[in-house]
């Protein structure tokens, strides 16, 4: 069964979970009517925009290299903090040779939360990345919809985004086609590990050091994608083995 016929029956499914999270926190009580149920429409359809290219192929290339890049800048990151007492923003960007202007700017855009690291931080795992896609939608809608919502309620939601995304994330998993979803991000998962494994240890702080690593994982990636289109069911036997070794608890909970 394809993408067009299973999009609109996980829309459905999606919209009562959306709406089932959403109602535990009386903070979105004070929206209208018309204007909550236009923000739980829009979380769906982020939802749905980011699972949708993903479902029937393999994930696109630029969403790989946003995973890839998440994992980069943390691997940076853990290992500037766990050699400088502060600055670890700074140091990070030195070792993937990235300005830290440019470096700070990313990493706020992908949703990572740099201020951990300033006094040490602790590598994440999946379920991180997992939940991170959520919350990011979250946030954007939340800020969207900023002027239907008062002030403090709003501040709150803001504070909470991460538990909204903590429930989303593990409601959604009960569907197939979210649950597919997931588990060909794994993968691409896996192989920016592989690649940072292999190469980060050997290129940082050298001229050029995130595009060496970025490069590898190109081309890594769509080597595995083209193999991909040949050997489907073997390259499907191969993410679900992978999924299945990772423990369950990190694709439950936010590490």
């Amino acid at each position: 069964m394809n993408c067009c016929t299973q999009m609109p029956n996980f829309k459905q499914k999606a919209y009562s979970i959306v709406d089932y999270v959403l109602s535990e926190y009386s903070q979105f009580g004070s929206m209208k009517v018309n204007d909550y149920r236009a923000f739980a429409k829009d979380v769906v359809s982020g939802i749905e925009k980011k699972i949708g290219a993903g479902y029937d192929k393999a994930i696109p290339l630029e969403q790989a290299l946003e995973v890839f890049a998440k994992q980069a800048y943390l691997t940076a990151l853990h290992d500037a903090s766990s050699t400088v007492k502060d600055g670890a923003i700074g140091y990070a960007a030195k070792l993937l040779d990235i300005s830290r202007e440019h470096f700070s700017r990313n990493s706020k855009s992908l949703g990572i939360d740099r201020d951990q690291f300033k006094l040490g931080g602790e590598r994440k795992d999946f379920g991180y990345f997992q939940q991170k896609i959520l919350e990011n939608i979250i946030e954007e809608k939340i800020t969207k919809y900023g002027s239907s919502i008062p002030v403090q309620d709003f501040d709150e939601l803001k504070e909470k985004i991460p538990s909204i995304g903590k429930g989303l994330s593990t409601q959604l998993n009960e569907i197939d086609i979210y649950q597919l979803y997931i588990n060909r991000m794994s993968f691409v998962y896996k192989i920016a590990e592989d690649v940072l494994k292999d190469k980060y240890d050997e290129v940082k702080g050298s001229d050029n050091a995130y595009e060496i690593l970025q490069n590898v994982f190109k081309e890594r990636y769509i080597k595995k994608v083209n193999f991909t289109a040949q050997n489907n069911e073997e390259i499907e036997s191969e993410i679900a083995n992978y999924r299945r070794s990772l423990p369950r608890i990190n694709f439950r909970e936010a590490a």
